[in-house]
C-alpha cells in the first residue's frame, strides 16, 4: 500500500462537513512513517479542499473538481480546463431546464453564478465553493474547470444522460445530494489518480480508495482495493471489495487507523 485516496462528502466527512482532526493527525503521521501518500479525491473545488486541510497541504495530494485539477504537496501537477464556448453553451442549456435549481462555474480563483441565480441555492452552494460571486457569465476571465448544478434526485440521472449525449466532449456526472458536475469528457477522479501514480511510479495495486457515489466509480475501479461506506449508493457497494461503516461515524479514519496499526 503506497497511496490512500478518499472522497470527502458522504465518505470522509460527516453530513456536517466535519472530521476528527485529532484522529486524522495520527493517521497522517502513520502514513508518513510508512511511506504512504494520503490523497483527497473530491468533486469540490481546489480552494475548498485546501481550506479543509490548510495545515497539511505540503504533506498530502489533492484531486479536486472530480479530476479537473491535481496537486501534490502543494504544487499543481495536472489540470484540465473548459473553453468559454463549452461552459457558456452548457449554461444556456441549464437555464431552460425547469427543475434545475441553480448552477455556477467553478474556476481557479473563484466560483461564478449568473445574476438570476436563486438566493437559496446561492447561499447553499457557497458552503462548498470559495469566493462565490454573481456575475455576467460571459464576462468571466478566470480559468474554468467545470459547471456544477442542482436538481431533484428524481430526474437527475435522466438529465445527466441527456446533457452528456447533447454535448460531445463533456460529461454530466451525478455527484450526490442532487448535485451534478459537468466536466470534460474522460476526466474523472481516476485520471487524477493515474497522474499521481505516473509521477510517483506507483501502480493501481498500490492504491486503496474510499467512496460513496457515482463520481467515485472510476476511482474505485482503478484502485487495487476499493472500499465503500455503509451510506454509499448500492451500485458503489456492489463494486467495492469491502463495505465499512457510515460517514457519520468517521468510518474511513477508523478503518485507516486499524489498517496502519496492523501493517
Amino acid at each position: 500500500m503506497k497511496l490512500i485516496a478518499t472522497d470527502l462528502d458522504g465518505t470522509f466527512l460527516t453530513k456536517q462537513h466535519t472530521y476528527d482532526k485529532a484522529l486524522f493527525a495520527r493517521v497522517l503521521d502513520k502514513c508518513e512513517e510508512q511511506g504512504i501518500l494520503f490523497t483527497v479525491a473530491s468533486g469540490r473545488p481546489m480552494l475548498s479542499v485546501q481550506r479543509l486541510f490548510a495545515d497539511v497541504l505540503d504533506r498530502i495530494a489533492i484531486i479536486a473538481e472530480n479530476g479537473g485539477v491535481v496537486s501534490y504537496k502543494g504544487k499543481v501537477i495536472s489540470e484540465h480546463l473548459m473553453t468559454s464556448e463549452q461552459y457558456l453553451s452548457m449554461a444556456g442549456q441549464l437555464e431552460v431546464l425547469d427543475d434545475c435549481k441553480g448552477y455556477l462555474l467553478s474556476g481557479r480563483v473563484g466560483a461564478y453564478a449568473p445574476l438570476t441565480i436563486d438566493d437559496v441555492y446561492f447561499n447553499h452552494v457557497s458552503n462548498y465553493y470559495e469566493n462565490t460571486q454573481k456575475v455576467h457569465l460571459a464576462e468571466v476571465t478566470d480559468d474554468i474547470y467545470k459547471l456544477t448544478a442542482q436538481f431533484s434526485d428524481e430526474f437527475i440521472a435522466e438529465h445527466s444522460r441527456a446533457l452528456t449525449e447533447a454535448n460531445p466532449g463533456l460529461a454530466a456526472v451525478v455527484t450526490g445530494f442532487g448535485g451534478m458536475d459537468i466536466i470534460l469528457e474522460g476526466i474523472t477522479k481516476a485520471t487524477g489518480l493515474s497522474a499521481l501514480c505516473e509521477r510517483l511510479e506507483y501502480t493501481p495495486s498500490d492504491v486503496i480508495a474510499f467512496g460513496d457515489n457515482f463520481n467515485d466509480a472510476e476511482m474505485l475501479s482503478f484502485a487495487g482495493t476499493a472500499i465503500a461506506t455503509a451510506n454509499a449508493r448500492e451500485g458503489i457497494k456492489e463494486m467495492a471489495d469491502q463495505v465499512i461503516g457510515s460517514c457519520e461515524d468517521g468510518a474511513v479514519l477508523t478503518y485507516l487507523e486499524g489498517m496502519l496499526k496492523n501493517d
